[in-house]
């Protein structure tokens, strides 16, 4: 627990680096598997690869042919 504490202690004064990106991609995936989602300029231009997103969208559409896509 003491190691964890330091090493919190040290990097917190560095920041957190969590990109858009990471969190984008989840609507391009969405929008991939199911025809809706908000697409940022950089992926409307072309400037974003769609490899990762296309890691969640294959997930999407496993989740959506065993109909276990929807809380409900």
């Amino acid at each position: 627990m003491g190691g964890c504490l330091r090493w919190r202690c040290w990097a917190a004064p560095t920041g957190y680096f969590n990109p858009d990106e990471h969190w984008q991609c989840l609507q391009v995936a969405r929008r991939i598997s199911f025809g809706y989602g908000h697409l940022t300029w950089e992926w409307k231009r072309g400037l974003r690869s769609y490899l990762h997103p296309l890691n969640f969208a294959a997930f999407y559409k496993i989740m959506a042919l065993f109909h276990l896509d929807t809380f409900m």
